[in-house]
């Protein structure tokens, strides 16, 4: 049986302050970040990659999922509880954890038994950065932190 979680809001400032631009990080990884020094911050070793993987590619090392652009780090995606974000929210998490320390989502969508939640930090000229936050049966599931450049 899934639980049932109910988010109450009034005032969004008394709960948490928006997301800010620079909290898209989780522990030592965070967006734009050189992506050889981010397998390494995660305990890898660049060379067991390939240069195109480094520069393009999806890498997952620990329950932390990377993904490059220009071989810079361009989204990061947690499944495990080892990290957590600047805020300390950590995968396993409940929903009324994330409530506290990120208030109300800017879009929430519903599907598939699960909740995703997503946080906008502020809008630069050429790209914007999410956070995403998946939530199953009440707790955090994955915890998402992406770029996506304006067209």
């Amino acid at each position: 049986m899934a639980a049932e979680v109910t988010m109450k809001y009034g005032d969004r400032s008394a709960i948490a302050p928006p997301l800010s631009y620079d909290e898209a990080s989780a522990g030592l990884i965070f967006l734009d970040m050189d992506m050889e020094e981010a397998v390494r911050a995660l305990g890898g070793n660049p060379d067991d990659y390939g240069e195109s993987q480094l520069e393009r590619g999806e890498i997952e090392i620990n329950g932390v999922r990377l993904g490059g652009t220009y071989s810079l780090v361009s989204w990061i995606v947690l499944s495990t509880s080892q990290y957590a974000t600047s805020r300390g929210l950590r995968v396993g998490d409940s929903a009324e954890t994330l409530e506290k320390y990120y208030g109300m989502p800017d879009v929430g969508r519903f599907e598939d038994g699960s909740v995703t939640w997503y946080f906008t930090a502020g809008v630069q000229p050429t790209f914007h950065r999410q956070m995403v936050v998946t939530l199953k049966d009440g707790r955090v599931k994955t915890i998402e932190f992406c770029q996506y450049y304006n067209d």
